[in-house]
């Protein structure tokens, strides 16, 4: 595997991370009724996949 692909790969495996992350910490409500939830992981996630998924299509088509 070139190391450009295994770049691509630790970026989509942090992408991943991040949704497990979400998952296994889990959300809680708090004595004043507010919801206290690791939100942000969602979105991180979704960015680094989108950004693995255009490295995948950049290295293919560049690949010498």
């Amino acid at each position: 595997m070139d190391k450009k692909f295994k770049v691509a790969t630790f970026i989509l495996s942090i992408g991943i991370i991040c949704f497990i992350a979400f998952e296994l910490v889990g959300s809680s409500v708090d004595k004043e009724g507010i919801l206290n939830e690791p939100f942000f992981l969602i979105p991180v996630g979704w960015v680094l996949i989108l950004i693995s998924i255009v490295l995948y299509i950049f290295f293919a088509i560049t690949k010498k």
